[in-house]
């Protein structure tokens, strides 16, 4: 009997370094699981807009990209970190009470062989040994090896022989189980199996309650390391998938910012913005192409501008352009300025005309303000605006051709034309003209022009 039953109390101990092996495939499996999807940084690198309101919509907050990158990638991290975490502990407990399961089994196995001759030949003692025996197991809360009841044999008569540790509770015997039968708790492992004698008739059954205590330690320690060791990992992944998201994503969209608000202001853009193969590279490439064709449309529009100057500036007339406030337009004949003095920005037009002609000035602005009002049809209110104005030395005309748009005037094309030296002529020729008239006069009736001098110069005299 003694040959028989001293392994029982060490059944349950070999199956505890099956722990280690489960705890090296555990890491094995830590390392390879936390691959979440890419995070990006939390990196303010992305410099902000010029203008961080235009970027925006009214009201809300500037979030830069880095930010919500970051915040994208922490949540995906952390979930797969967390699922790992969950799904490793849950293999790892499975396994290990699976493990001590099979020792418990084969301890209770080896039990009820052992226990089948001293029950056929009623032996109690013996049953009693071989029970204290497998008590002597640290992972044994308690065993006990029952009878049928004679009076019921479907059912356990009460225990031939028990034995409980630390008080542990010890409930009916119940039915006489029909195979090994395992019950789980959080703590411990309840077995029941029946006994059979030689002839395979059952003759009552044992139960052994096995602790777990030691094992829930040991998967508390390796799920505190995993714990650890996922959360490292899970940092790791995500500060290389920042540093990736700054390098290829931040930095590019940094420098594409940068060039815009240069763009922005009218300088340069930078030649190298990203080359990358990506959906950033062909963000750049479509700016590069943008900002050439805003370069090439203004060398165009600037070499216009160019021509249309030089013809302002080199035709005898001068023309201005008036807004709805009378207010005059930068671009100007540069011949405007010579006759009536450069106009500080934002002048009308009647403080430029009061520096030669004081009266026609607030004659043009009182006929301009009742043009824009629109109190008369336009062309009675056009031709109440001066026609011309006269200077110290110098008369000029004045033309006014509106710009409407649809029934509102928009501009008012003011053309100025010095016409000082044509009514200079048109005087000089005005005198000649009297002056051969009075000479044809003296040839036609010199006796009657002789009169005419002599009573004027008695009435003169």
């Amino acid at each position: 009997m003694q040959k028989v039953t001293a392994p029982l109390s060490r059944l349950l101990r070999p199956k505890v370094p099956a722990l280690a092996t489960v705890r090296f495939a555990a890491r094995s499996f830590s390392c390879r699981s936390p691959h979440a999807q890419p995070r990006q940084p939390r990196e303010r690198a992305v410099s902000a807009p010029t203008d961080r309101s235009s970027a925006a919509p009214a009201g809300a907050a500037f979030v830069p990209v880095g930010a919500k990158l970051a915040l994208a990638t922490l949540v995906v991290v952390t979930a797969v970190a967390a699922c790992v975490y969950w799904t490793l502990s849950g293999y790892l407990r499975e396994r290990t009470v699976a493990a001590k399961e099979m020792a418990a089994l084969e301890l209770v196995q080896l039990f009820a062989s052992s226990v089948a001759p001293p029950m056929v030949f009623d032996d109690a003692q013996g049953v009693h040994d071989l029970v204290d025996r497998v008590a002597e197991n640290d992972s044994v809360l308690r065993v006990a090896a029952h009878a049928l009841d004679p009076a019921n044999p479907a059912t356990l008569g009460p225990a031939v022989a028990e034995s409980a540790r630390d008080g542990a509770p010890i409930g009916p015997p119940g039915p006489v189980p029909r195979g090994a039968q395992v019950l789980r708790a959080a703590r411990s492992l309840e077995v029941r199996m029946p006994v059979v004698d030689p002839d395979g008739k059952t003759i009552g059954a044992v139960l052994a309650t096995v602790s777990l205590d030691r094992e829930n330690a040991v998967l508390e320690t390796i799920e505190h390391r995993t714990l650890v060791l996922s959360a490292a990992v899970a940092l790791a992944v995500t500060f290389v998938l920042l540093m990736l998201a700054r390098v290829l994503i931040v930095t590019p969209l940094s420098r594409l910012v940068h060039a815009l608000g240069a763009l922005a202001r009218g300088e340069a853009a930078p030649a190298r913005i990203a080359s990358s193969n990506d959906e950033v590279g062909q963000l750049a490439a479509a700016f590069r192409t943008m900002a050439a064709a805003i370069r090439e449309r203004e060398a165009r529009i600037e070499a216009r501008n160019r021509d249309l100057k030089q013809v302002l500036d080199n035709v005898g007339q001068g023309f201005v352009t008036l807004d709805r406030e009378g207010v005059m337009a930068a671009e100007r004949s540069a011949v405007v300025d010579v006759w009536f003095g450069r106009a500080p920005e934002g002048a009308p037009l009647w403080a430029q005309l009061e520096r030669v002609d004081a009266t026609a000035a607030r004659w043009f602005e009182l006929a301009f303000r009742d043009l824009v009002a629109g109190i008369l049809p336009r062309d009675v209110l056009l031709d109440q605006l001066p026609r011309r104005i006269h200077g110290a030395s110098r008369i000029f005309d004045l033309a006014h051709h509106p710009v409407v748009e649809g029934d509102d005037l928009v501009k008012l094309i003011v053309v100025i034309t010095d016409v000082t030296s044509e009514v200079n002529r048109e005087r000089a020729e005005q005198a000649t003209r009297d002056m051969m008239a009075v000479f044809q006069h003296a040839l036609q009736d010199p006796f009657g022009t002789a009169e005419f001098f002599r009573e004027a110069r008695v009435v003169v005299d």
